[in-house]
């Protein structure tokens, strides 16, 4: 009888992962601090609502151009 060849191919599988999940860059702030914050309602009352930013398109959220868009970008 001849040993299972399924777990050492997991095993590479599962490490090819745990690899490319250790290479992935968190998120950085999308919006710069507002300063003084700006809440509502008002104080006495207890803040819920936060302003944080504004989105105006893509454009924004200072992402650059990949792939095809780049290159089409640089010609």
């Amino acid at each position: 009888m001849t040993p299972p060849r399924r777990a050492p191919r997991r095993a590479v599988g599962a490490l090819a992962l745990l690899g490319l999940a250790a290479c992935h860059a968190p998120p950085g702030p999308i919006f710069p601090d507002v300063q003084p914050p700006l809440v509502w309602p008002p104080p006495p009352d207890i803040p819920r609502i936060r302003y944080v930013g504004a989105l105006r398109g893509e454009a924004s959220l200072g992402r650059r151009p990949t792939g095809w868009a780049a290159v089409e970008g640089g010609l």
